[in-house]
C-alpha cells in the first residue's frame, strides 16, 4: 500500500508533467477544453492564482 507522502509525490510528478505537455513556456495553456465521448465540450477556465500543494 502507498503511503500519503509517497501518493503526493507522484501526484505532483504527474501534474509537472502534464503542465509541460499543457503549458507553453509563459505558462499559457494550450488546451482550453475537453470533448468527450458523448460529444460533450468542457472548457477550462484558467486561474492564475490557484497554488497546488
Amino acid at each position: 500500500m502507498i503511503n500519503d507522502d509517497d501518493f503526493q509525490m507522484n501526484l505532483l510528478r504527474c501534474i509537472n508533467d502534464f503542465r509541460s505537455v499543457l503549458e507553453t513556456s509563459d505558462g499559457d495553456w494550450t488546451v482550453k477544453g475537453f470533448i468527450d465521448v458523448a460529444k460533450n465540450i468542457y472548457t477550462i477556465s484558467v486561474k492564475r492564482d490557484i497554488d497546488i500543494c
